[in-house]
């Protein structure tokens, strides 16, 4: 907390204004290998609540200009933490704290103008993995919750839960799950969920044969040393799934002969190859940039770039500046 209160004076003086926080991250992100780690602790523990209730506060006491204020958040769990029967259970208390939180957002809005949103991002390899799961939590569990627990403090409880409880949509990890993304949107449509904030890059993409297959294991052989999971997705020739792997090691360990393969590395938006072997998903990530600039009304749009260390390392500030560039100018252009 004295941390923050230096941070606000700090963005203070220097003219500084708050629009967006990754609250994903509750340690040091870039410590030797933080792998599964970066979900602890999870959704259903109290240091996670008071985690992000310090950041909600932390946005009410700061003089920030703008009104509308993101906070992207972790997708509640890493399952191969979880028995199947204890997934119910850390569903219940996390939507707890999420309906907690909710009422604190909403108080906030109603004093100070101030609209902060909570946005879910799923991920490979978590409890929320997939669109199909966020409507699930949400549905089922926060909203179930919110109804239950706040039908005494206010009115229009389902307006206020879309308002602040919000979806992050996240290019890269759906593209993993092999998620067609204008399908993803249409149910976001049908379902009316609110997605906050949208996270751009793209995966690594691999596409295997005979005459390939023992490159491709060589040029992959970089992302061990990660200090970062790299989960993958495999298909077959006729598109089904046929393999999901928490991390690269259990690719490279396996025979993939004949698939195709998107791993979880954010890659910058304008790469389509990486050290000439890889590819990416290049293409997938402007559809889906498409989709959801036309479709979506998405206020916050951010670059997911903490692998630029390991990828780009001393290009890695000017190869920002240049993706920002490059997004602006492509929207303009193709939206």
């Amino acid at each position: 907390k004295k941390n923050l209160k230096y941070l606000n004076e700090w963005m203070k003086k220097n003219k500084l204004y708050i629009s967006s926080i990754n609250g994903f991250v509750y340690t040091n992100f870039h410590q030797k290998n933080i792998k599964e780690k970066i979900y602890y602790p999870d959704w259903s523990t109290k240091e996670r609540f008071t985690y992000t209730k310090n950041i909600i506060d932390f946005i009410k006491k700061n003089e920030t200009k703008i009104n509308n204020i993101s906070i992207s958040t972790s997708p509640v769990s890493f399952k191969k933490w979880l028995k199947k029967h204890d997934q119910k259970y850390i569903l219940f208390y996390s939507s707890i704290s999420f309906v907690k939180l909710l009422k604190v957002m909403i108080i906030i809005k109603n004093n100070t103008r101030k609209h902060i949103h909570l946005d879910i991002e799923p991920e490979p390899a978590c409890l929320i993995e997939s669109i199909k799961d966020f409507i699930y939590f949400y549905f089922e569990w926060i909203k179930k919750n919110a109804n239950y627990y706040l039908k005494n403090i206010c009115t229009r409880i389902n307006y206020h839960t879309r308002q602040h409880i919000n979806l992050c949509y996240d290019i890269c990890h759906f593209s993993v799950n092999y998620d067609k993304h204008e399908d993803v949107i249409k149910i976001i449509k049908a379902k009316k969920i609110t997605v906050g904030k949208v996270q751009i890059s793209s995966a690594i993409e691999i596409d295997s044969n005979k005459n390939n297959l023992i490159n491709l294991k060589k040029e992959l052989t970089f992302l061990t040393t990660s200090q970062f999971l790299h989960q993958n997705t495999t298909i077959d020739v006729n598109n089904n799934i046929i393999n999901k792997n928490t991390d690269i090691e259990i690719l490279l360990n396996s025979n993939f002969l004949n698939t195709k393969t998107r791993i979880h590395c954010h890659m910058p938006i304008y790469l389509d190859t990486y050290k000439e072997k890889l590819n990416t998903t290049h293409q997938d990530t402007k559809n889906a940039l498409v989709h959801i600039i036309r479709y979506l009304n998405v206020k916050h749009l951010e670059l997911e770039s903490y692998t630029y260390d390991m990828i780009l390392k001393k290009e890695k500030f000017q190869s920002i500046l240049k993706e920002y560039l490059l997004l602006i100018n492509w929207i303009k252009k193709n939206v």
